[in-house]
This record gives structure tokens, C-alpha cells and sequence, in this order.
């Protein structure tokens, strides 16, 4: 990665990582073969790596606009042939749409501008709702009848008469 006008070699639990991604790990797989306590903390190294390794494509012909123009656009036209066949004996083919790829081009899309939600999302502390109105007012109406209710006859959960 660079420091300042210089190369330096990245540590190896770093390099370590992004040889598994490319091998085509997810990034929880590649953070434990690197040795990573914890999926999150290779999603650290990542970002904090992210400029330096877009720099590094980009230097080898792999900007943004060089992969939209030399594999998405022509992912999101793609057509395949579909062969048809009787009896083992060759009929027909015909051209059709690729849907799959092109589904497949608009993911990566979405992926590369960070078009999609997170999916680890993890939430510290208490959650709290907040009862509207209309909550409110039904919360005390079933507290008053839960009340009213004499519990000898009747279980005020279930409603149900014994």
C-alpha cells in the first residue's frame, strides 16, 4: 500500500486477506483463514485499505469508468444461444436474452456505488418503542378490562370461562 510516495508491504494478516477474497471467499471465510478474531475487524482493514487499493486498479487500467464501459454495459445487453435438440439429434437454436447476467451486472452495480443496505447490522444498547395515540389509549382500555375481570371465573388472558 502506499505512504506517502512510497510502496510499503502490506502486514500479512492484510495480505493474507485479500488473497482469499480473490480466491473468491466472502469476507467472513477470508477473516478467519487470516486470522481475524472477528469478521468485523477484516471489514475494518478493508475500508481503511479501500483508497489505496482503488488507486492500485485504477493504475492498471481498472477505474470506475473502465469496468462500467469494458464489462457492465455489455453484461446488461447480454444474450445467450439456446440450443434445442430431438432425440439426440440437433433441431434448432435461437438467441435469447440473459437475464442471469444481466441481473448479475446490476448487482455487481449496486455493489461497486454501495447501492445495497448493510447486511451485519448489530445494535448495542435497549430498544425502545414508543406507544402512539391510539396505543396508548388501547394499552389502558385492556388494563381496565383486565381489571374488571374476576379472575375466579374467568382467566383474563385467555378470555375463556373455566
Amino acid at each position: 500500500m502506499k505512504n506517502g510516495n512510497k510502496w510499503k508491504k502490506l502486514n500479512p494478516r492484510r495480505a493474507a486477506l485479500l488473497k482469499e477474497i480473490a480466491k473468491g471467499k466472502t469476507t467472513s471465510e477470508a477473516a478467519k483463514v487470516a486470522g481475524y478474531s472477528h469478521p468485523n475487524a477484516a471489514n475494518t482493514a478493508l475500508r481503511q485499505m479501500r483508497g489505496e487499493l482503488v488507486q492500485a486498479l485504477e493504475k492498471r487500467g481498472w477505474g470506475p469508468d473502465q469496468f462500467v464501459e469494458k464489462y457492465l454495459v455489455p453484461m446488461l445487453s447480454a444474450k445467450k444461444t439456446l440450443y434445442a435438440s430431438e432425440h439426440g439429434i440437433f433441431t434448432d437454436s435461437r438467441d435469447v436474452i440473459d437475464n442471469g447476467a444481466r441481473i448479475n451486472a446490476g448487482e455487481q452495480y449496486l455493489k461497486v456505488i454501495g447501492g445495497f443496505a448493510p447486511v451485519n447490522v448489530e445494535l448495542h444498547g435497549a430498544v425502545v418503542h414508543v406507544l402512539t395515540s391510539a396505543e396508548k389509549r388501547e394499552a389502558v382500555e385492556s388494563v381496565k378490562q383486565l381489571l374488571t375481570y374476576d379472575s375466579e371465573v374467568e382467566d383474563p388472558i385467555d378470555g375463556e370461562v373455566e
